[in-house]
């Protein structure tokens, strides 16, 4: 009877302190709720561009300005800053760099840098003493390449979006050519996207098509220029070492560009191809294709490019291999 009592004792006790034990538990997990919802980050409302470039003026390289401004999120919030180099993995505190802004001087090699600003928002809990923080962070690059900077702005900052309609009224320019005579202030020109596959990337191609012809680092005169984005091509450098490979052959034409960096509507999309359009010219492909006075049509010349995609109004297949051809106009 005794032993019957003592085991009724137990099962009372091991019940009254698990519902103790739960209860406790519960009150420890609101208190950890309530704790994160204290934590709000703080809400950022600007930064710079989140790519940046350290530009050249002649032989002088000028500093980047990175900043990210944020305000509290909530009542009694204050908000502190501190700049680091590299990513929130592997970055170190910069001494001094407490603002929301920071500007990156050109460091000691070419290459891209990172940074990044952590915002901490911080409140204090008047009634027990306990502050609750909670950090969010910006981060940036900034590219350091020594190359041409190309500059362009559409009308309005528009967004390019077709690679069909010339989007009209834009404005080029180039700074920081190896030869100044090379730079130029801003001309018009129109731009739209250019490419099939590349076009839907998120790194775009474009198209060029200067008001008035003009010279571009050490090309010759024309209106049509391309910019390659080179997206699909890690080493950045098939179409160029193509290009150079043709040209040790000595053709009558081989397609010239050079590497720059670009900067449209002052953001930095990165490292372009800035080349010639493929064009029927004296300063390009210079063939008689029919517009010039000819006597007899047999003299025509033709521009044939060989595309898989097939989409001119005039194009033929090779009776061996069925290859598509298209007569470019």
């Amino acid at each position: 009877m005794f032993y019957v009592k003592k085991i009724r004792y137990f099962i009372l006790f091991s019940f009254l302190f698990s519902l103790f034990f739960i209860n406790c538990s519960k009150d420890i997990s609101l208190n950890e709720l309530e704790e994160t919802e204290n934590a709000v980050e703080p809400k950022i409302i600007n930064t710079s561009p989140l790519h940046n470039l350290i530009p050249k003026t002649g032989n002088t390289y000028s500093e980047a300005t990175l900043f990210c401004k944020a305000e509290p999120s909530q009542e009694n919030q204050t908000i502190t800053y501190q700049w680091f180099t590299g990513t929130p993995e592997n970055g170190t505190p910069i001494a001094g760099a407490n603002s929301e802004s920071f500007t990156a001087f050109p460091p000691a090699e070419k290459g891209i840098f990172y940074y990044h600003c952590k915002i901490t928002g911080i409140i204090q809990n008047n009634n027990s003493g306990a502050t609750d923080t909670s950090e969010t962070n910006c981060i940036f690059s900034v590219a350091y390449t020594g190359l041409p900077l190309v500059s362009i702005t559409t009308p309005d900052n528009s967004e390019i979006t077709s690679k069909e309609e010339w989007l009209e009224d834009a404005t080029i320019s180039i700074s920081g050519a190896k030869n100044e005579s090379w730079n130029f202030e801003p001309v018009k020109t129109s731009i739209h996207g250019r490419g099939n596959s590349t076009w839907v990337q998120p790194k775009k191609p474009y198209a060029l098509k200067l008001d008035k012809k003009q010279k571009i680092l050490g090309m010759q005169k024309h209106k049509r220029w391309v910019l390659i984005a080179n997206y699909l091509d890690n080493s950045f450098i098939r179409n160029s070492m193509a290009f150079y490979l043709i040209g040790l052959f000595g053709l009558d034409y081989t397609v010239k560009g050079e590497f720059v960096d670009l900067v449209l509507n002052c953001e930095y999309k990165g490292l372009y191809w800035l080349g010639e359009a493929i064009k029927i010219d004296e300063n390009r492909i210079n063939i008689n294709d029919g517009n010039n006075t000819m006597t007899n049509i047999d003299d025509k010349d033709y521009l044939i490019e060989m595309d898989v995609y097939y989409d001119e109004p005039a194009k033929f297949k090779s009776k061996i291999r069925n290859l598509p051809y298209m007569i470019k106009k």
